[in-house]
């Protein structure tokens, strides 16, 4: 069992920074734009898949006790209602 607790809020932030400051240049490219990169936020290990499940499923193999946070790839946000997914601004 987890000894460490996580808000959500600290789970998205931990996430967006291991996105940002290690995955981002090596990821968010044509062939990975809009799939889903699902990240340990304890650990930074990650995987990508083409939905959310998929992805969920595959890096639970690999980390059953893992915490995790889920991105769409180049865009602000996994999902939308009757709306259109904001891109995130290129990396410089």
């Amino acid at each position: 069992m987890k000894e460490k607790q996580y808000t959500k809020e600290e789970i998205v932030a931990r996430g967006e920074a291991i996105y940002t400051s290690q995955l981002r240049t090596s990821i968010e490219n044509d062939e990975n734009l809009g799939k889903i990169v699902m990240i340990d936020v304890e650990s930074g290990d990650y995987v990508i898949a083409n939905t959310g499940l998929e992805a969920s499923r595959q890096i639970r193999v690999r980390r059953p006790e893992g915490v995790f946070c889920a991105l769409r790839i180049g865009y602000t946000a996994v999902e939308t209602i009757g709306g259109v997914l904001p891109r995130r601004k290129q990396a410089a």
